[in-house]
């Protein structure tokens, strides 16, 4: 597992927050 691969989950999570 890489940081990028939790770095772009982190992402989508606070996307779905946002919506």
């Amino acid at each position: 597992m890489t940081i990028n691969y939790l770095n772009k989950l982190s992402c989508v999570l606070t996307d779905s927050l946002m919506l």
